[in-house]
C-alpha cells in the first residue's frame, strides 16, 4: 500500500508541474544573417577584398525567452541569447555559449528586475535612433559605452506613461 501511496504522489507530482508549464510562455527565436562583401583598396592597397561576411545587418543569433505569470500582476522573466558565426559555426561573445544575453527576473507594473549578462541602460534609451541598428556599420557598434552587454549587472525599468526610468550597476563589466 504504501508504494502505491509514492506511485500516486510521484504522478500527481509530474501532472502538477505540467499544469504549471502551460501557463508559461517560452519562444525560442533568431536570426541567421551571411552576407557577401566587396571592398577596394583593402588594408590601404591596391587589392580588393571579395569575401562572406556574417552578421552585415544583424548578428546571426538564436535565444530562448521565458515569461512566467506569478500572479498579482507579476511574471519571473528569463533570456538566454547565443551569437554564432555563420561561416564556421563557431560561438560569438569570445566563444560564450549565450555570451549576447543571460540574464533572469521580475516584472510588474512597478517596472522589472533584471540580474546577469544583458544590455546597458543608455543603449535600451538611445539604441532605437541610429538608423543601422546592430549593423557592423552603425555607430552603436563603434562605441563600445553605447552598444555594450554589461556582465554582472542589476538593471532596473520602469514605464510609466509617455516617462520610461531605468538605472543600471555592474558588479564588474567584461571586455566584450
Amino acid at each position: 500500500m504504501m508504494k502505491m501511496n509514492y506511485f500516486a504522489a510521484g504522478v500527481a507530482a509530474i501532472f502538477s508541474s505540467v499544469a504549471c508549464a502551460e501557463a508559461s510562455s517560452v519562444v525560442l527565436y533568431g536570426i541567421a544573417d551571411v552576407g557577401v562583401e566587396y571592398i577596394t583598396n583593402a588594408s590601404g592597397t591596391d587589392k580588393s577584398l571579395f569575401h562572406m561576411r556574417s552578421g552585415n545587418l544583424s548578428g546571426s543569433r538564436f535565444g530562448l525567452r521565458v515569461n512566467e505569470d506569478l500572479g498579482s500582476g507579476a511574471k519571473a522573466i528569463a533570456t538566454l541569447e547565443a551569437g554564432f558565426n555563420m561561416g564556421n559555426g563557431t560561438s560569438g561573445q569570445n566563444n560564450r555559449l549565450f555570451g549576447r544575453q543571460a540574464f533572469v527576473g521580475i516584472a510588474s507594473p512597478a517596472g522589472s528586475v533584471t540580474l546577469g549578462r544583458q544590455y546597458s541602460s543608455i543603449y535600451d534609451v538611445m539604441g532605437n535612433y541610429d538608423p543601422m541598428d546592430y549593423a557592423d556599420y552603425g555607430v552603436l557598434s563603434h562605441d563600445l559605452g553605447m552598444m555594450a552587454r554589461v556582465d554582472k549587472a542589476l538593471k532596473y525599468t520602469g514605464k510609466f506613461d509617455d516617462v520610461t526610468v531605468t538605472g543600471f550597476y555592474s558588479f564588474g563589466r567584461d571586455k566584450d
